[in-house]
């Protein structure tokens, strides 16, 4: 398992030293948090091109924190003892139409689903 990890972790910081565009996407945040990681990414990987996109129940998040690189928005999500419904897929998918999501290697023109994009993740 640990090897697992490794990897993942390698994965992504190739991904962050990369040219490449980068969503990352942060479920139950606040904005102090947000402003945390904008300020680390920044640092550490000064010529990183990424946005995050915060996510959260709360009413705070309701309001546009004006964070550069942040977009932060409402979302319903699951239940943690419901997680793996379908059910909350919508909701997801309506705050994924907002970007252009392809996966590495893809050409600039060529889509995929959310659900295909998220299939490939390990």
């Amino acid at each position: 398992m640990r090897e697992v990890y490794l990897r993942r972790v390698a994965r992504f910081e190739e991904r962050l030293r990369s040219e490449a565009s980068v969503l990352l996407v942060r479920l139950y945040i606040n904005r102090e948090e947000a402003e945390q990681i904008v300020s680390t990414l920044t640092s550490t990987y000064p010529g990183l091109d990424f946005t995050l996109l915060a996510l959260d129940e709360t009413e705070e998040i309701r309001k546009d924190w004006k964070i550069p690189r942040v977009l932060n928005r409402h979302i319903k999500s699951a239940p943690r003892n419901d997680a793996i419904s379908r059910k909350y897929d919508g909701n997801w998918k309506k705050v994924f139409r907002e970007f252009r999501v392809r996966r590495q290697g893809d050409g600039p023109r060529k889509r995929h689903s959310l659900n295909k994009v998220i299939s490939t993740v390990d």
